[in-house]
């Protein structure tokens, strides 16, 4: 993704700088602000503006990156950063570059520790992998951790936030300009409307496919005086106080706001947040027809609420 680019590099982008808020650099501030702020616009710039990784300033990636596996370790050990990580190449990429850059000795040696006991140790590295920071830690990975610990991450974190506010590409703005800036920021990106729709049609099509979504979408539609499903926000286990019932509660956005749809063996139920009966009861054979369909079919695990 990054081709032969190295640390530092100047390549043009379509998102040449780094917005951060002036008083992050000021002395005497938070040590943690500056790689916040780097953390919120690498987030932001991504998600919300829809820059392309390749078209951020590569050293945003290699700070946001190595921020992240200081917060993973310090967190749950190397581990945890390893299962949250996915051990995917483009993120590993980025802490071994930014470290190369910010210079920290030690720190490039436990991570490139790490790298090769995942290499020369996969069985072992698969169990660190999957425990994620949990159970029985192996003991080189915990030698590592105790080394990350023992003053290393603290190191690293100062070491991040002065190697930060040396690139070239920051680009650091009072408060009121800063809002502006980060509010600008997917004018900035000339292919913004045509990637928020495609976004949009390609989550559109995976939905169409979910049944869980269509299932939610029918109760809404027949739940009086008839619901649009906007969002669905999270689902949680459901049983009854003998737990001989089981299923699962969905918290979604309406057009009539705020609703959760109780799905259990024999019946969905719609709620609107602060009223005192069901808006819709569907027997769930009727939900299941209609699913069926569109050649789609709920798990038995979600009846049972097995999420």
């Amino acid at each position: 993704m990054f081709g032969r680019r190295g640390v530092g590099d100047t390549t043009p982008s379509r998102c040449p700088s780094i917005i951060v808020r002036q008083s992050s650099l000021d002395d005497g501030g938070d040590r943690y602000a500056l790689a916040q702020d780097l953390v919120n616009f690498v987030n932001h710039a991504l998600r919300d503006a829809m820059f392309r990784r390749d078209e951020l300033p590569q050293d945003a990636l290699r700070a946001f990156h190595v921020d992240y596996y200081i917060a993973q370790v310090n967190n749950g050990g190397h581990g945890q950063f390893a299962y949250n990580s996915r051990w995917d190449e483009p993120p590993l990429r980025d802490i071994g570059e930014g470290l190369a850059a910010i210079g920290l000795t030690e720190a490039i040696e436990i991570f490139k520790s790490f790298q090769t006991y995942a290499v020369l140790e996969p069985a072992r590295f698969q169990r660190t992998l999957d425990g994620a920071g949990f159970g029985e830690i192996d003991p080189f990975v915990e030698r590592l951790d105790q080394r990350f610990y023992a003053g290393v991450g603290k190191a690293l974190g100062q070491a991040l936030r002065q190697w930060i506010a040396r690139l070239p590409s920051l680009r650091p703005l009072d408060d009121t300009h800063y809002r502006e800036a980060m509010q600008d920021l997917p004018a900035q990106n000339p292919e913004y409307a045509v990637r928020k729709i495609a976004i949009a049609a390609e989550q559109e099509q995976r939905h169409a496919e979910d049944p869980i979504h269509q299932a939610i979408r029918f109760v809404c539609h027949v739940s009086p005086p008839g619901m649009r499903f906007e969002q669905l926000l999270s689902a949680s286990p459901i049983s009854s106080p003998d737990e001989s019932v089981g299923g699962v509660g969905f918290r979604i956005v309406t057009d009539r706001g705020l609703a959760t749809i109780y799905v259990m063996e024999s019946r969905a139920v719609l709620w609107l947040e602060g009223e005192a009966k069901p808006r819709g009861k569907v027997p769930l054979a009727i939900v299941d027809a209609v699913l069926a369909r569109q050649g789609l079919a709920l798990s038995e695990a979600v009846k049972r609420g097995e999420l």
